[in-house]
């Protein structure tokens, strides 16, 4: 089965099974900040970034955007 964590570049099936057993869920993966997801072993500042880039984020209320307001 593929995941969205597939498409990260660096993601192996070692840290994607971390991730998964840390946060639950690829949503819960998704909504980390980088500093939680850092906390992952085997996760550093630039896999952190590259999962962040990659899956997305819902935005913060301070930096979300007023699209049809």
């Amino acid at each position: 089965t593929r995941s969205a964590l597939d498409n990260v570049p660096g993601l192996g099936p070692a840290k994607q099974k971390a991730l998964l057993k840390a946060f639950g869920s690829v949503a819960r993966i998704r909504a980390a900040s980088e500093e939680e997801l850092r906390a992952v072993k085997g996760v550093g500042p630039s896999l952190a970034t590259a999962i962040r880039k990659t899956l997305g984020r819902a935005p913060d209320s301070a930096h979300g955007s007023t699209q049809g307001a």
